[in-house]
């Protein structure tokens, strides 16, 4: 918990999925006082009312976090699913957002029909430089370089279902003003889309201005690309192991995907060094790797050491 509180840059926001990375984030900070400053949402409770209203309110160091879809809009069974609109019109998505938030009274068979329509299947969140540099967005550039905007194609849904837009409705409020990201143990299914603007910076993945080619073969973490100095500083100075390497532990199998999760982080950003010619420093996290996963208690195999 704390190796993925740690990974985020001062007032984010990450996006967690399921109990393991949640529930102890949520125990780091409010027992632990580790980075009260971040925000952790849930993105298994995101589709009820109150939840979404939660976000709205300051927890600890973190401020509230700005939505523009208002309380009314999402109470109760309201907006619960959107048809979205195949409309190729290219629009921001804090105007989509807004449309959503109005009645436009979509009919449906039977007479009855739904409050309104999501406008337009391609948005768009606008990037402005000062924003970009202000939160060191552009740096260590891949070819492509920073985009004027990071696009959003909704073309293979019919519909947005509520977490779906509070989720979109998070990212574009927010963006470029409190860094944003996706815990490694997020599926890409529910990333929107965005999965190629990603950067891995430890346990979590930032939404950047950035376009780059993901890598499959790390599934949900080959998200976008690495930024190989955050993830080296992140793991040689912040992050925490206990005693895995000391003692030989009997490690219950619901634990494996937590330890996974640091495996394949690490693997992905020595291939990421090793690629660039950074050999001293992939060495530095491979020694991490075999003495922080001793062999006793996480038995290497094709799959850890790929």
């Amino acid at each position: 918990a704390s190796n993925f509180l740690e990974s985020l840059a001062p007032n984010a926001i990450i996006f967690t999925y399921g109990d393991n990375d949640t529930y102890p984030l949520w125990y780091a900070q409010e027992v632990e006082g580790i980075r009260p400053d971040v925000r952790v949402v849930n993105l298994s409770l995101i589709a009820v009312d109150w939840y979404i209203d939660l976000l709205r309110r300051k927890v600890n160091d973190s401020e509230e976090i700005k939505l523009t879809l208002p309380p009314d809009a999402i109470r109760g069974e309201k907006r619960n699913q959107v048809p979205v609109n195949p409309s190729q019109r290219q629009i921001s998505a804090l105007q989509a957002l807004q449309y959503a938030a109005e009645d436009h009274p979509v009919p449906l068979e039977g007479g009855n029909s739904l409050a309104t329509d999501f406008p337009s299947a391609l948005v768009y969140i606008p990037v402005t430089p000062q924003a970009a540099q202000q939160y060191d967005l552009i740096d260590d550039l891949p070819d492509g370089s920073r985009l004027q905007r990071v696009d959003i194609d909704l073309s293979e849904r019919s519909y947005l279902l509520k977490d779906d837009l509070a989720v979109l409705d998070i990212i574009a409020s927010n963006t470029w003003e409190r860094p944003i990201y996706f815990a490694v143990t997020v599926p890409q299914s529910k990333m929107l889309g965005l999965s190629d603007y990603m950067r891995l910076e430890g346990l979590a993945l930032r939404l950047t201005p950035v376009k780059s080619r993901s890598d499959g073969r790390y599934g949900p973490m080959g998200a976008g690309r690495v930024d190989v100095d955050r993830v080296y500083e992140n793991v040689t100075e912040r992050f925490r192991f206990g005693r895995f390497d000391e003692l030989d532990l009997f490690v219950d199998p619901s634990y494996t995907p937590s330890v996974q999760s640091m495996q394949f982080m690490l693997v992905r950003s020595m291939q990421s060094m090793l690629s660039t010619g950074d050999d001293e420093r992939a060495k530095d996290l491979a020694k991490v790797y075999l003495e922080r996963f001793p062999h006793k208690n996480f038995p290497f195999d094709a799959n850890t050491m790929a």
